[in-house]
């Protein structure tokens, strides 16, 4: 049964970690962290009670589910990016060779697809794969200017344990797999890509703004390391301070693990260009758009901001060791998509399973 106050909420996530589990010190990923930052009372009823959103596939699916879609992305982008890393893998200038070959691989890789997932006589399937066609030879186009202006492919899904220091000094491990690592021949800038299946922008999803005027609530809880604060000209001449609140800590993460696999690999490091390569559905032309878009003055990601989300790791690694924080989105006036534990939390609020009231109380 499940607790039935917070206080023996958190007794029983204290009582779920084993002396062993407390010293084993395991791994963390950009992707568990952004699931606390998105709701850790929901980490904590996923990853602690065994609570989870189903994510098992019906047996008559009939379309792609989104991360099915994008793991088939992913893997015909690796292999066609293994055919064409460099400007002088180009067949002589001419498309159609690069795109025939990118061809052979949707067709092979979606056929495994329905194998496993649905006939592939089934309409949304089909209009799937013709979505994915479309897409991908538009990123063919671009790959190729790509490589024709000097960037080269140099690592792609490639697994990477960088450490970071947490708040008491101890060893943080983690382990995570960058999608792509590009470096240009000219300049020496690398440039870390994670593909998206999708239109949105990595800043988008990696802050949100907060109070305009005074410093919001969050600065005064545990969760006030994950929040930054810029100064802003105004039309008079003043400026005002803003707050943002940090929701995906996954880029600025992989610039550290591209710290570690250069000295692995006796490459000389420099701080990166850190983005996501955007592949819509048909909809908008793929490609690169860096964390912190260059038409904005000042904000290119830098060692100093890298720094501010370190800060927001560190404090959410203590506390997820600590075993605290047991605050939900909606008690912490987040908004955005947050799961839902379905039939279990009828009104999608998982304080309901813990006995806590429903109100808003940062």
């Amino acid at each position: 049964p499940l607790p039935t106050s917070a206080e023996s909420t958190v007794r029983a996530l204290a009582g779920t970690r084993t002396e062993n589990d407390r010293n084993a010190a395991p791994a963390f990923s950009p992707s568990l962290l952004n699931t606390f930052l998105r709701c850790p009372l929901r980490f904590w009823l996923q990853y602690a009670c065994g609570l989870s959103p189903s994510d098992a596939y019906p047996e008559d699916l009939s379309e792609l589910q989104g991360n099915q879609y994008g793991d088939l992305m992913h893997e015909v982008l690796r292999r066609f990016t293994e055919h064409y890393d460099a400007a002088d893998k180009l067949p002589d200038g001419e498309e159609t060779a690069q795109l025939d070959i990118l061809r052979a691989d949707i067709d092979c890789l979606t056929e495994q697809c329905y194998r496993r997932y649905g006939d592939t006589s089934r309409a949304l399937l089909l209009v799937q794969k013709e979505q994915m066609k479309a897409s991908l030879h538009d990123f063919a186009r671009c790959h190729r200017v790509d490589l024709l202006a000097g960037w080269r492919v140099m690592w792609r899904e490639v697994k990477v344990t960088p450490t970071l220091t947490a708040e008491d000094g101890s060893t943080v491990p983690f382990t995570m797999r960058l999608d792509r690592v590009d470096r240009h021949d000219e300049t020496g800038q690398w440039r870390i890509i994670d593909y998206k299946s999708n239109d949105k922008l990595p800043e988008a999803t990696h802050y949100a703004p907060l109070g305009a005027d005074e410093p919001p609530y969050l600065t005064e809880t545990e969760l006030a390391p994950c929040v930054f604060s810029e100064k802003h000209l105004l039309a008079d001449g003043g400026s005002r301070l803003r707050f943002f609140r940090i929701t995906n800590v996954q880029l600025p993460l992989y610039a550290t693990a591209l710290r570690q696999l250069c000295a692995e690999q006796g490459e000389n490091y420099a701080f990166p260009l850190l983005g996501y390569y955007n592949i819509p559905r048909g909809k908008a032309e793929a490609g690169f758009t860096p964390l912190f878009t260059k038409e904005k003055p000042k904000q290119v990601l830098t060692e100093a901001y890298e720094e501010i989300f370190h800060a927001c790791v560190r404090r959410l690694v203590t506390l997820i060791r600590a075993g605290e924080c047991l605050r939900s989105a909606e008690s912490l006036g987040f908004t955005g998509s947050v799961s839902s534990f379905g039939a279990l939390t009828p009104d999608d609020d998982p304080r309901s399973l813990c006995g806590m009231k429903a109100e808003f109380n940062p």
